[in-house]
């Protein structure tokens, strides 16, 4: 199996997690009646289709396509920003911080490259950590530190890819999906939990 199969074959994987995470986060909506559930599956149906974009662009990957595998590369990287985006608009609204939010909203144009959207990734992220660090100390819940370990999850996967733009290595491309791929995983467990409550 190539490297760009193996690739694939993650992006595939967590994209499937990606789309869980969002059908059990509107399934638990209705159960619970949380409104930041809708925003939770609507994040993560974005990161699903980009990562599964990517995924379906390596699988088919040629001379013909790399084109296309560029430009699904690109659209995973804005599919997950907006999603983040999101995320941090619903945690800010829910604290009512709105001036918080600017910084990362004027950042948007400056997406189109890669090493960039990742450390734009790793900045949302890192305030939604925040956030949720926050509500952990407040109110002391398993749900919601699994939520805050599924978050650092996806902010170490970007961490790992930074890394592996100036030092190149397979093992690192590796991690980085597997560390994503845990981050949706521990997601799609909350959200299970949620559901049978």
């Amino acid at each position: 199996m190539t490297l760009h199969y193996a690739i694939a074959t993650m992006n595939i994987t967590s994209a499937i997690i990606a789309f869980m995470v969002s059908a059990f986060a509107y399934r638990s909506y209705n159960t619970v009646k949380e409104k930041l559930l809708i925003y939770i599956g609507l994040a993560f149906s974005l990161i699903g289709i980009g990562v599964l974009m990517k995924g379906i662009a390596l699988l088919f990957l040629s001379k013909r396509t790399l084109q296309i595998a560029i430009m699904c590369s690109i659209l995973d990287s804005l599919a997950k920003i907006l999603a983040y985006l999101i995320l941090v608009l619903m945690y800010t609204i829910q604290l009512k911080s709105l001036l918080y939010v600017v910084p990362s909203v004027l950042l948007i144009k400056f997406l189109l490259i890669n090493p960039l959207s990742n450390i734009i990734a790793i900045f949302l992220l890192s305030y939604i950590i925040f956030h949720l660090i926050i509500a952990l100390i407040n109110k002391r819940s398993y749900l919601t530190l699994l939520v805050l370990l599924a978050f650092i999850s996806m902010l170490i996967s970007h961490l790992i890819l930074i890394i592996s733009y100036y030092k190149p290595s397979l093992l690192l491309l590796v991690s980085s999906n597997l560390t994503q791929m845990f981050g949706f995983i521990l997601l799609l467990i909350m959200l299970i939990s949620i559901g049978r409550k």
